[in-house]
């Protein structure tokens, strides 16, 4: 029994959770029933693993919050760093 950290990468046909795993460098698939309700993608797990088989999974609110407060900051830097097109239009 493993248990790591995973990532919700996407909702496939609003069927089917692929939730990654770079610990493991793998990629499970699960039944959308079995996410939690209202579960978006970049939600992170707690995960326990056996053999190959996610047994358990737990939503892990803290590292959400912390990778996305880490991506906004990173597109506040960016849109500060840009200041518009560096070409002049045409009239």
């Amino acid at each position: 029994m493993m248990k790591v950290k995973g990532v919700l990468d996407r909702i496939v046909d609003g069927e089917v959770g692929v939730i990654l795993v770079d610990e493991l460098k793998k990629e499970f698939t699960v039944n959308k029933e079995r996410l939690p309700e209202r579960i978006k993608e970049g939600a992170w797990f707690t995960l326990i693993i056996e053999e190959d088989d996610i047994q358990s999974i737990e939503v892990d609110e803290e590292k959400t919050e912390e990778v996305r407060q880490k991506v906004n900051s990173q597109l506040d830097r960016i849109r500060k760093k840009s200041s518009g097109s560096k070409f002049k239009r045409r009239d």
